[in-house]
């Protein structure tokens, strides 16, 4: 046994068996994808983990292996524990300094960050396959369509708010227009795209949390707790919260930095500065930062520092919009509006319990590592730093005022409390408790993990089974000329159209909010009876709708006879349309006649 061990340690004999085993399993299934993508992950990932940081090379490998029993299909389970125990025999034993090939590679990975390049590498294939299990649903939120629209058209021409209206701040439409470019204003690559702020937020959470902790698995466990805590089917939506929460995220790890200079504090601030033009909410985030700032010598001088950089956004924002003619509209939109948001709700303690309860439905092992890491920083309160306290209890408090107790308000504290992590992490029990997050890991894997991997295989396709999609695809060969459209729901049409909606104000039932519509009414943006005006004086070709609103009845060819209904059977039967379909609710598109002459 010793003499055969010895054989096999030997790098000559090692190296080429490793090498030809998964060739042989490649070939045997070399027709299915399950086969080639089996033997792409284990060569790959082989190559790509150093030997020296073992810890986190058998977590890789648990989860490799995990993955592929759960997933590979079309490998029996015989060459599935093959290839999962040849990839353990390789993390362990593997040299790549020894294969020139490695060696150049590796260096280059290195050279971006030598010391957790493999850690990021498995975050980022954790993201990918955490993100994209509801890319198959168009809508998740109408919340994100109405971002998207009014985004598609933005310019240096075309300011936010200067043709459509929506209630967060610029620079996230400026995000957003910078990522429709790169998607090449395809729905789905834009989805995909969006996976990048979760993956970094994730980075930047390792930071943060190996600062504290010293120690890169469980720092690794941390960032992988965050990422399926956003697996969920509302933290996959590319919501401003997100975009918000990357920039405080790297403001604080700037913060974070040892032996800051003043340019550090400008960066910092200047972080902070583009969060709150993203999210003016986040402001009450950012308050929980404080605990960052070391109080040293010339304190003065670096908190100045970090004022300049927290308001050079603002002032650059504010220069622009004056020279456009449109500061009314910003300041109302950044600072006044937003005030009264709060007002067209009250707080209920049912805001918590039903994001809790979300948690509970989607996995019991979420769920149960929410109570399990309350009770061990409530009962280890005394040893938790004031940052940690401050920043989660902010991050509560952005939900309190918000009262609306939508599941994305909690974004914030979703990603602050998987650095509260750091507390468990400290105590003696800490291997028992990376064990549990082990566990819990590998259970929404197995649960979101095969959705996710049948949508990247099938992400070609995938678009055009957006009934949506489908829909503008169908009105285009109806009417066979440009049409307006104002959508009073379903808006993501003018997306696909790249046009504006008929309406100023994007998200239909903003035009239901009395504190929105007055302001805008008073500014002459829109008319008292908006959606009432516009259908009788300004005669949109097509208008689409799902339900009545106030003041407006959604059976429009009934009291307008300029109006047609159509009718999409095929399409409202389509389940695809949105993750939250209410099955009586149906889109109604009506058509002005004279455009079908």
């Amino acid at each position: 046994m010793k003499n055969n061990i010895n054989l096999f340690r030997d790098f000559k004999y090692r190296n080429a068996f490793l090498l030809v085993m998964p060739v042989a399993l490649f070939l045997i299934d070399i027709l299915s994808f399950q086969g080639f993508f089996a033997f792409f992950l284990f060569q790959s990932l082989n190559f790509l983990m150093k030997a020296q940081i073992l810890k986190v090379k058998i977590v890789a490998y648990f989860i490799v292996s995990f993955f592929l029993i759960n997933l590979v299909d079309e490998i029996n389970y015989f060459e599935t524990y093959t290839i999962a125990s040849l990839f353990l025999i390789k993390l362990i034993y593997a040299d790549p300094e020894k294969i020139k090939f490695v060696r150049i590679f590796t260096t280059k990975i290195d050279s971006f960050s030598p010391k957790y390049s493999h850690s990021f590498l498995l975050l980022f294939t954790i993201t990918l396959l955490t993100q994209n299990a509801y890319i198959n649903f168009e809508i998740i939120d109408w919340d994100i369509s109405s971002y998207l629209v009014a985004s598609n058209n933005i310019s240096l021409e075309n300011f936010p708010y200067q043709s459509q209206w929506e209630s967060k701040q610029p620079i996230l439409y400026i995000l957003y227009k910078v990522l429709i470019s790169f998607a090449e204003e395809s729905l789905v690559v834009f989805k995909l795209i969006n996976d990048i702020p979760i993956f970094l937020l994730a980075i930047l959470l390792f930071r943060l949390v190996n600062l504290e902790v010293k120690n890169i698995l469980y720092s690794l466990l941390a960032s992988s707790l965050y990422l399926i805590f956003m697996s969920t089917p509302w933290g996959t939506a590319e919501y401003s919260e997100i975009y918000s929460l990357l920039f405080i995220a790297a403001g604080l790890n700037l913060l974070s930095t040892k032996n800051m200079s003043n340019i550090s504090y400008f960066l910092g601030g200047l972080m902070f500065g583009i969060a709150i033009m993203i999210n003016i909410g986040s402001v009450v985030v950012l308050t929980g930062s404080i605990f960052f700032l070391e109080i040293k010598k010339r304190f003065k001088y670096k908190l100045l520092y970090l004022f300049l950089g927290f308001v050079s956004p603002l002032i650059v924002l504010s220069i622009l919009y004056f020279h456009k003619g449109l500061m009314t509209i910003f300041i109302e939109t950044t600072f006044l509006i937003p005030l009264n948001y709060p007002s067209s709700a009250s707080f209920s303690i049912g805001i918590l319990i039903d994001f809790f309860r979300s948690y509970f439905e989607f996995s019991k092992l979420l769920y149960l590592t929410f109570i399990i890491t309350f009770f061990v920083v409530f009962k280890q309160i005394r040893l938790v730093r004031y940052k940690l306290v401050s920043l989660t209890a902010s991050s509560l408090l952005f939900v309190v005022l918000a009262l609306h107790g939508y599941y994305h308000h909690y974004i914030f504290f979703v990603f602050f409390f998987s650095y509260m992590t750091v507390v468990p992490f400290s105590l003696e029990g800490k291997n028992f408790y990376a064990a549990f997050l082990l566990i819990t890991l590998f259970s929404v894997l197995g649960y979101v993990v095969p959705k996710s991997i049948n949508n990247l295989y099938n992400i070609n396709e995938i678009q055009q089974t957006y009934p949506i999609y489908n829909l503008q695809l169908e009105l285009n060969d109806i009417t066979k000329r440009r049409y307006t459209v104002l959508a009073l729901d379903y808006h993501l049409i003018n997306f696909y159209l790249k046009q504006d909606n008929y309406s100023y104000v994007v998200h239909p039932t903003n035009l239901e909010e009395e504190f929105i519509t007055k302001k805008l009414i008073e500014m002459d943006k829109i008319q008292d009876k908006e959606i009432s005006y516009l259908i009788k004086y300004k005669s949109p070709d097509v208008i689409i709708c799902s339900e009545d609103m106030l003041d407006f009845n959604c059976e429009v060819s009934d009291y307008d006879k300029r109006y047609i209904q159509l009718y999409f059977d095929e399409i409202n039967s389509m389940e695809n349309i949105n993750y939250y379909k209410d099955p009586y609710k149906k889109i109604r598109v009506y058509v002005l006649k004279e455009i079908l002459k």
